[in-house]
């Protein structure tokens, strides 16, 4: 095998996910994927290894040699459904989907399982599996290309707990426009809801969720 073709020699350098493991770079725009990933990462990385079915998960040298020989690998993403409560938007799973990512087209920066989920994930939106998660539908692509990153771009955070775990999140709009507008970059002044939408993810941190 050429460079170009070469297998990860494991695709968890580290023996399992770890959150810094992720290095997402400054040009793509996937900072709401690989934020959930980063904090599934840390708080429950058995959740990660559930995305990698055919992977050991007590390996020994002969399971784990066979399973980083494959040039692929199959992931395990949940669809999505919406509905909405009150001032919230509720995302709950919607059945499996299996998707199949070739490990010889992956691009080098972090470690595989990380490049391996975003590949994996682009194509999931390009199919149109989380399709009721997103304001805009996006086409179907005919062919994804090599800069499969180009097909995450921009998102919600909420959906891709459920599309990882299969768990149940929620989405709150604490979006004030007026507010937005008026304040000035970096000012260090922040609008009310602002600050309470601060308080409230500190109050779920620290509550363990």
């Amino acid at each position: 095998m050429n460079k170009k073709t070469k297998l990860p020699d494991n695709i968890f350098p580290k023996g399992k996910p770890k959150m810094e493991d992720i290095k997402q770079g400054y040009t793509d725009l996937d900072c709401y994927f690989l934020s959930v990933v980063a904090g599934i990462a840390k708080k429950d990385p058995k959740d990660i290894l559930k995305c990698f079915p055919e992977y050991p998960q007590s390996p020994n040298a002969k399971n784990l040699q066979t399973f980083n020989a494959k040039k692929k690998v199959k992931i395990r993403f949940y669809k999505v459904k919406t509905k909405k409560v009150n001032n919230k938007i509720v995302y709950q799973p919607n059945g499996i989907i299996n998707i199949i990512v070739d490990k010889t087209a992956l691009r080098r920066k972090g470690a595989p399982w990380v490049r391996i989920l975003e590949k994996a994930f682009a194509i999931y939106r390009a199919k149109g599996f989380d399709i009721e998660s997103w304001a805009e539908q996006i086409p179907p692509m005919k062919k994804i290309n090599s800069r499969i990153i180009d097909g995450t771009n921009g998102g919600f955070c909420a959906p891709i707990i459920t599309t990882l775990t299969g768990k149940k999140a929620e989405f709150y709009d604490n979006t004030d426009i007026k507010d937005r507008k008026s304040a000035k970059k970096f000012s260090g002044n922040y609008s009310s809801k602002a600050i309470k939408l601060f308080e409230d993810i500190k109050k779920a941190i620290n509550q363990k969720r």
